[in-house]
């Protein structure tokens, strides 16, 4: 067996390779779903824009020429000038079923790490299944450390017409579209999203706090474009109409394909945050959010998702009261190199 990076002959076998062999992600173990994709979102979604990017690498294990797994990582330059560390994250990992357990995927593994440390790079992030055992045991085994579990959840219309409204009786703040208004936009600087960095001690907090005003400036920059869309919770008090929480969500096209083979009569949304004003926060804006936006799109989705992270009591328990079920949960680990 040799390794060495990927060359444009590979294409179409790391294409098979990758399409028969993810068992396990949030886009094949959901019985709900009308037929699982195993790994052609993952060719399709990832590894085509992954190997396109300058700051990524792929190396490939192959035996006569024949690939037998590869392994695609990438360094985040403009959060690592941030941190004043080097960070790169290990974007897919796939081994092929007949050669696991053959020492492929760490051979694989030691040769990223080997490389990435000649690169100087200081954290190695990584995210797998929570069922993948082999995949967290031979993580484990290179000292790969647990920071975050997080799950993607579901809601389907199935889901909201058995269970019946979320809410009832008068809603108490009134929640619109995003039309313009730029003190809307200011909510932004409170963002909050369940990243493996803000749970390692080791990162510096002046880094920490440069990567919460980069999310903020990105959401705020994506809603302005209208790449991404919003909802505003709005209340009123001495000093007039004030937003008090903002819902962000985006549709996914390129999963809306997959389910809608003829034409894209249905789509898939993804709720990307919900942020709430320090001082509004447990007044119940947060579940009016979703439910109002829940209402107004169910109606036309395939499916509204939402990640959360799973020590996020109070994100899971708005999303269990509209009717979400977690359909993957995923951990995310680190290596200080």
């Amino acid at each position: 067996m040799e390794i060495d990076f990927f060359r444009s002959e590979d294409y179409n076998a790391l294409a098979d390779l990758t399409k028969r062999s993810f068992a396990l992600s949030a886009y094949t173990v959901d019985r709900h779903l009308p037929r699982p994709l195993y790994g052609q979102v993952f060719f399709q979604t990832v590894v085509t824009r992954a190997l396109r990017e300058n700051s990524n690498a792929c190396l490939v294990a192959r035996k006569k020429d024949v690939p037998l797994g590869y392994i695609i990582y990438g360094v985040d330059l403009d959060l690592s000038k941030k941190f004043g560390a080097t960070l790169a994250t290990i974007i897919l990992f796939c081994v092929d079923a007949a050669y696991r357990r053959q020492g492929v995927g760490r051979s694989l593994l030691a040769r990223a790490i080997s490389l990435l440390k000649s690169r100087g790079v200081d954290l190695l992030t990584v995210g797998t299944d929570c069922n993948n055992l082999p995949a967290l045991t031979l993580y484990q085994q290179a000292g790969f450390i647990t920071r975050l579990t997080w799950g993607a959840w579901r809601l389907y219309p199935a889901f909201a017409s058995a269970n019946g409204s979320a809410r009832e009786g008068k809603p108490e703040y009134r929640c619109t579209p995003w039309a313009g208004e730029e003190n809307a936009l200011e909510l932004c600087r409170q963002i909050e999203r369940p990243l493996s960095y803000f749970r390692d001690s080791r990162l510096s907090l002046r880094g920490l706090v440069h990567l919460r005003k980069l999310l903020a400036a990105n959401l705020r920059k994506d809603i302005a474009d209208q790449t991404t869309r919003a909802l505003i919770a709005s209340g009123t008090g001495f000093w007039g109409e004030r937003p008090l929480g903002l819902l962000a969500y985006e549709e996914e096209g390129a999963i809306e394909k997959f389910y809608n083979l003829e034409t894209l009569e249905k789509r898939v949304y993804r709720v990307s945050d919900v942020i709430i004003a320090r001082n509004a926060r447990g007044q119940g804006i947060a579940g009016q959010l979703v439910h109002n936006f829940c209402a107004q799109a169910l109606p036309g989705a395939f499916f509204i998702e939402a990640w959360a992270a799973m020590d996020d009591w109070a994100a899971m328990n708005v999303l269990a009261k509209n009717h979400f079920r977690p359909a993957h949960i995923a951990v995310v680990l680190h290596l200080w190199l």
